[in-house]
């Protein structure tokens, strides 16, 4: 694909998915669900220009990921409270080059020592706490309220680009990807809910989202072996950060047995430290 003379690009990605989960009413007052997930991957890419190797991408990786949780729904009459727990871990089952991106052109580099200049990706986990708790107020008002963390494993592919690439054989214009933590979300809200009458309800939701450590393409200044001084390198971290706050409101209206209505409005103010995750690259970094 592309103006001649072309790439040549193949890739393949194989998964083997199993999940289980377990919804056990314990007793009046508890609700249990426990469960989780596993998968396993065997990914592989070969992406090399007919005439040039810059900015190739050739790897080999076979992750695993897997999430467990455990959740209690307990019913105190009008009370309602809901805690629960959630583990994430994966590893991306894939080496990189280390230090900085000269695997064959590091001064001395001889076939024996290629194990010296590879370091394996790091395995990472994360515990996610979430709870909800919803109580009358009055007769016809409820209120909710609830605060929670999620994370989401990042794409393998973004950390995986370059990790085998020398920076003899593409230039300082390359992406490398880096050992990448989970993005993550913390997640409060709180909302009313009333009733005028039988036929007419109204909710309102208000919320704040903190989403941290997300990827972004970041210059970075590592010493290189060959020259003995600092040298570019753009990279993909975990140095992204934003905040979404709002509020929902919706009015619900039945008008005898036949006609529903609803009127809703919702307001969000997003901020984030980057449109897209290499904002900063393409804006600043050269």
């Amino acid at each position: 694909f592309g103006s001649a003379p072309g790439t040549l690009n193949t890739a393949n990605e194989t998964r083997l998915l199993g999940k289980a989960n377990l919804d056990w009413q314990v007793d009046r007052y508890n609700r249990v669900k426990i469960g989780g997930e596993y998968t396993q991957y065997e990914l592989d890419t070969y992406n090399v220009g007919a005439a040039s190797q810059g900015f190739s991408d050739i790897w080999k990786a076979s992750p695993v990921r897997y999430n467990l949780f455990a959740e209690d729904r307990l019913d105190l009459g009008d009370v309602v409270l809901v805690g629960s727990l959630r583990y994430d871990y994966y590893k991306l089952g894939a080496e990189k080059w280390k230090d900085f991106p000269r695997i064959s052109s590091w001064p001395g580099f001889t076939p024996d020592s290629l194990e010296g200049r590879l370091e394996e990706y790091s395995a990472h986990s994360y515990v996610s706490p979430h709870i909800q708790v919803a109580f009358p107020v009055t007769e016809r008002t409820n209120f909710r309220l609830s605060y929670g963390q999620q994370v989401q494993t990042p794409d393998f592919a973004t950390m995986l680009f370059g990790s085998n690439t020398d920076l003899a054989t593409t230039n300082t214009n390359q992406n490398y990807g880096t050992d990448l933590d989970f993005g993550k979300t913390i997640l409060f809200e709180f909302g009313v809910r009333h009733a005028f009458s039988d036929d007419m309800v109204f909710d309102v939701t208000v919320f704040n989202k903190d989403n941290l450590a997300n990827a972004a393409g970041r210059l970075l200044f590592p010493i290189d072996p060959r020259t003995g001084s600092p040298g570019n390198v753009r990279a993909t971290v975990n140095a992204d950060f934003g905040n979404t706050r709002g509020i929902d409101m919706r009015l619900d209206r039945r008008i005898g047995n036949i006609f529903n209505g609803a009127l809703a409005y919702t307001y969000q103010d997003a901020r984030n430290t980057g449109s897209d995750p290499y904002s900063y690259i393409n804006f600043g970094a050269r």
